[in-house]
């Protein structure tokens, strides 16, 4: 013990000589503690800028289209000038959705709105004229069996209250005014076209058969008609139904973008009459007018634009004709479209005459002209 004590004190005194602490022994680990380190803030990345993207021409000018063609598709004749937009509509909206889903540009709800409108007007454009011939069969085949059928005392009660109405409707019906796209004629002209021969009127039979001659008996339109009470009728021809209705006793017709009235008359008009008093009358009116032309009373730009102006019509006739019996192939949308540009064309052209300062000759010719194409339209409905 002494001697460890002895090995204290000299290492105390060591220390003490070389002016060291006595903790000094202590662990480096314990004398050289980690300062605290500052906590640094680290900047949050930047959040990137949402760029606005335009929105689709194509989906807009799909829509637009699409509205119109939807708003024609429930009116006959209209949806037909109008189903070149439901396809043109659609085909855009199509194309504007596949750039929009490509992130090119936005609005992809207006181009799935332009292919929905698209679409639904040419259902609707198309199942209106499938359904129009099987509706007109239906009620031919629904008339002859209860015709047939004696049994039926219903359909009895039914017919003789139609046919008392029908009564007071059937007979002549004199047209005193006609309107149409290229312009109008008026009672004074049609009169002047009946002293040449020509006569306009709609006959409603008895046996429910119609005849509407617009000028000759050879170009008279025949269908069935059925009555809608007191105030208008339904006429029926090429699977196509017209309602006509009766204001002021007055009869109005709308078809081909013509507009027809009528008045009913006492006199019962034969259409065979007007053929055999029209046959002598066309030559000689004929005659006349090539006279009046040859000798310069009808002026020769007025002529030329006239005659360039029936020919067009002649073509579009024979086209919508054609168009008709294939059942509105879609193979002939194009050439649809071509020839509605051309009618548009020359019936703007043919609008933009002023009648006003024609001569007699040139007006004459011009009420012709006109009368003739209008009633070539209507043979065509």
């Amino acid at each position: 013990m002494e001697d460890n004590r002895e090995n204290t004190d000299v290492r105390q005194g060591s220390s003490a000589i070389s002016g060291e602490s006595p903790d000094a022994a202590a662990p480096a680990a314990v004398q050289n503690q980690t300062a605290p380190v500052q906590d640094t803030a680290i900047p949050a990345p930047a959040t990137p800028v949402a760029t606005q993207k335009s929105t689709s021409g194509l989906a807009v000018a799909g829509l637009v289209l699409g509205i119109l063609a939807i708003l024609g598709a429930f009116v006959p004749l209209l949806n037909i000038l109008t189903m070149p937009f439901a396809i043109v509509g659609l085909i855009l909206a199509i194309v504007g959705l596949l750039g929009i889903n490509k992130g090119k540009h936005g609005g992809k709800g207006i181009a799935v709105a332009g292919i929905v409108l698209g679409a639904v007007a040419l259902v609707v454009t198309i199942g209106m004229y499938g359904c129009a011939g099987a509706v007109a069969n239906s009620s031919q085949s629904s008339s002859s069996a209860a015709e047939e059928s004696s049994s039926q005392a219903a359909s009895s009660a039914s017919q003789e209250a139609s046919a008392g109405v029908n009564a007071n409707l059937v007979g002549t019906w004199d047209v005193v005014g006609i309107k149409a796209s290229n312009g109008s004629i008026d009672a004074d002209a049609i009169d002047a076209l009946r002293a040449n021969g020509a006569d306009y009127f709609l006959n409603l039979n008895e046996d429910g058969t119609f005849v509407l001659v617009m000028e000759t008996s050879s170009d008279a339109v025949k269908g069935t008609w059925k009555a809608d009470g007191e105030d208008s009728f339904d006429l029926v021809a090429n699977g196509t139904s017209i309602t006509v209705p009766i204001r002021d006793g007055k009869a109005t017709m709308n078809a081909s973008g013509s507009t027809i009235e009528f008045e009913k008359i006492e006199t019962v008009k034969d259409p065979a009459k007007v053929a055999e008093s029209k046959g002598a009358a066309s030559s000689s009116a004929a005659a006349e007018e090539k006279e009046a032309a040859d000798s310069g009373e009808v002026s020769a730009d007025v002529k030329e634009a006239l005659d360039s102006y029936e020919a067009v019509m002649d073509e579009y006739v024979d086209f919508m004709q054609r168009y008709k019996d294939s059942g509105y192939s879609a193979s002939m949308l194009s050439d649809y479209t071509d020839m509605l540009q051309k009618y548009n064309d020359f019936s703007e052209k043919i609008n933009a005459m002023d009648t006003s300062n024609m001569s007699n000759a040139d007006y004459a010719y011009y009420i012709e002209v006109t009368s003739r194409v209008s009633q070539k339209l209507l043979a065509a409905m």
